[in-house]
């Protein structure tokens, strides 16, 4: 099964988070209260990447290839994006 995001639309959070290192070269973090679910997703709107956060352990994105790619996170019924490059 593919699933495929065809529109990324403006933050729903009341909170925005960060991501960080960007670039990142095999582990970013994220700063933010309560996630859920993440999804990471490709240029070609595919999702490459489906994890759940837990505190400050980091997404594994080594084996993504180079590119560019957009992080989602999933808190409820809201979800926000951010951009991020994998060197």
């Amino acid at each position: 099964k593919t699933t495929v995001v065809t529109d990324v639309t403006k933050s729903t959070f009341t909170e925005e988070f960060v991501l960080f290192p960007n670039p990142v070269q095999g582990v970013f973090f994220i700063s933010a209260n309560n996630l859920t679910n993440i999804e990471i997703i490709n240029a070609l709107g595919e999702v490459v990447l489906q994890t759940t956060y837990v505190g400050e352990s980091g997404i594994n994105v080594n084996s993504l290839t180079q590119g560019m790619y957009i992080c989602c996170i999933k808190q409820g019924n809201t979800q926000s994006f951010k951009r991020f490059i994998k060197e």
